[in-house]
């Protein structure tokens, strides 16, 4: 018995048209027990051809045909099937080397061992089996594994759907071996699963860790890798602290009960549980405690001296807050909020940074018998002499300033000026100010204060200041930088940062002071009206006409730039 099912799924060409049905008086061939019966056409019918398809020698009248032949009853035909037992399949790679598919053109198990016709006028011979066909030898599934390793495939083989086909043809291609698309990497990330009071009990998970997508290049199948996107950094990582363990899983786990708190270390957000007090409803009185404390309404004439964070939903109003991090959803309304000691140099930093490097040139000079400039000592002389000013202005009375500043003021401000230089006094020199800039480092930490505006505040802050909305009469000494949206507005306002400042619209009204912002890195400015000026060191420039979107910083030489095309002086 010939398994015609099979053969209807293994025998015809995909892109060949089905048989057109035997009409009228056509003639038409028929397979009966082993041998092609041909029948002619009566009248003016068409008479039969026969084709042979691959696996298949057919011969007419003694004489081997390959191509459509035409047929009648007096021919004598005979058939024989000649099958590679190795070709019962067909493998296609793809131009671009990103796919193989594979064809099943026989059956993967048998050889076959007859014919079988498909069509009834234009016929074509097909390899068929019978009940009696032998077994194919070799392993069907190691052939094709062989071929497609001599073809060089060595990325992307899926063995399963080659299995699967084997045990269940379809009679369709199927692909059986896929490169890889490139794919953009997408970083892992943690997860903060607390609320925005971030309070927690013990046990309780306070962040989890997703994971990302590598980077994947693009692979043919032949293994041949192009890279398309480049590799991306770790994402910022949460390390356990004090009362807080990573479990397995990436998971951040609170061991007490309290307040959770990333605090910024070299190596990542390490995450501290801190004590907390909640004050219900407002806070008029003084406060000192060392927790975190959240106020759930206004402070008004208050107090508060805490060892942690300070947040308040309400308003701020005629106090005074010392904290580690100060965060004020409403407004700050003639208040002092300090994250340092008020009348440290924190804000002045980067201009000790600066001197340090003069002075550090100076040595290399004297070391290497080469004389100091009356250049480059005036221009550490300016410094100190506007830096002193400065910091008299701000009231700075820290220790630290004061040592490292009386001995900047002997050499620089003395009768000896350049005389004074040589190489003991420029190795003190820079002991002192490493002393200076060191302390100043240890201030910056995470000491920011936050509020929706500020007016007639003081603000001492170890690193950044932001403000929401405007900025009013006010002082900002920033260890860091401060910060406004653009369209904000700044008025009578002194602001110093020992890194950027990027604010809003600097107003200037008649009669009133206008801002200066001092700064130790970009400073970057929507709008600055007239009257209003930009320091550093001992450079000043003042504004003598409104200009639009200003931005300025520090050249090489301690120099301060500004860059528009209004500016007039």
């Amino acid at each position: 018995m010939v398994l015609r099912g099979f053969f209807d799924r293994f025998g015809k060409r995909k892109d060949e048209a089905n048989e057109t049905a035997v009409i009228g008086n056509d003639g038409w061939v028929e397979f009966i027990s082993g041998r092609l019966v041909v029948h002619d056409p009566a009248e003016d019918g068409r008479y039969a051809t026969l084709t042979p398809e691959p696996g298949v020698r057919l011969w007419i009248n003694e004489e081997e045909v390959t191509d459509p032949t035409v047929v009648t009853s007096a021919d004598i035909i005979h058939y024989e099937v000649a099958v590679d037992p190795a070709q019962f399949y067909e493998l296609r790679m793809s131009d671009d080397e990103m796919t193989v598919e594979l064809l099943l053109t026989g059956d993967p198990a048998r050889l076959p061992d007859t014919v079988a016709v498909s069509g009834r006028h234009q016929v074509r011979l097909v390899p068929a089996y019978s009940t009696k066909a032998r077994p194919r030898s070799g392993n069907a599934r190691q052939i094709i594994l062989d071929k497609l390793y001599d073809m060089g495939v060595e990325f992307g083989l899926q063995e399963w759907v080659l299995d699967r086909e084997l045990s269940a043809p379809s009679g369709q291609p199927v692909v059986v071996a896929r490169g890889q698309e490139e794919q953009p990497p997408t970083p892992g990330q943690w997860v903060w699963k607390l609320d925005e009071w971030s309070l927690v009990e013990a046990g309780q998970v306070i962040a989890a860790y997703q994971d990302g997508q590598p980077n994947k290049p693009r692979t043919t199948v032949k293994g041949q890798v192009t890279k398309i996107y480049d590799d991306i950094p770790e994402p910022q990582v949460y390390l356990a602290g004090n009362g807080t363990r990573i479990v397995p899983g990436g998971r951040l786990v609170a061991s007490a009960s309290g307040r959770a708190r990333a605090l910024p270390t070299p190596q990542g957000q390490r995450v501290h549980i801190f004590p907390v007090e909640r004050v219900e409803g407002d806070l008029t009185g003084d406060l000192e405690r060392k927790a975190d404390v959240i106020v759930l309404g206004n402070v008004f004439g208050a107090k508060v001296n805490i060892t942690g964070e300070f947040l308040a939903i309400g308003n701020v109003e005629k106090s005074e807050i010392h904290a580690d991090v100060i965060s004020i959803r409403g407004h700050a309304v003639e208040s002092k909020l300090c994250t340092v000691a008020p009348g440290h140099y924190v804000a002045l930093r980067n201009e000790f940074v600066w001197m340090n490097q003069r002075v550090e040139a100076m040595r290399e000079a004297i070391h290497n018998h080469r004389p100091v400039t009356e250049e480059a000592f005036r221009e550490v002389q300016k410094a100190v002499q506007a830096v002193r000013r400065k910091a008299e202005q701000m009231a700075v009375d820290h220790p630290e300033y004061v040592a490292g500043c009386e001995d900047l003021a002997k050499v620089f401000m003395g009768a000896q000026a350049m005389a004074g230089i040589d190489l003991p006094t420029a190795g003190r020199l820079l002991m002192s100010l490493g002393k200076l800039t060191k302390a100043a480092e240890a201030a910056v930490g995470a000491r920011d204060v936050k509020a929706t505006s500020l007016s007639h505040a003081t603000v001492w802050a170890g690193r950044d200041i932001v403000a929401q909305e405007k900025v009013t009469v006010s002082s900002l000494f920033a260890g860091g930088s401060i910060r406004t949206p653009e369209t904000s507005v700044l008025s009578q306002s002194e602001l110093v940062a020992a890194a950027e400042v990027s604010v809003g619209i600097l107003s200037s009204v008649r009669g009133t002071a206008p801002v200066n912002i001092r700064a130790g890195g970009r400073i970057e400015v929507a709008e600055v009206q007239q009257g209003c000026a930009f320091e550093f060191g001992a450079e000043r420039k003042e504004f003598k006409t409104d200009v639009q979107s200003v931005l300025a910083g520090i050249n090489a030489k301690g120099q301060l730039i500004i860059k528009h095309k209004d500016f007039a002086g």
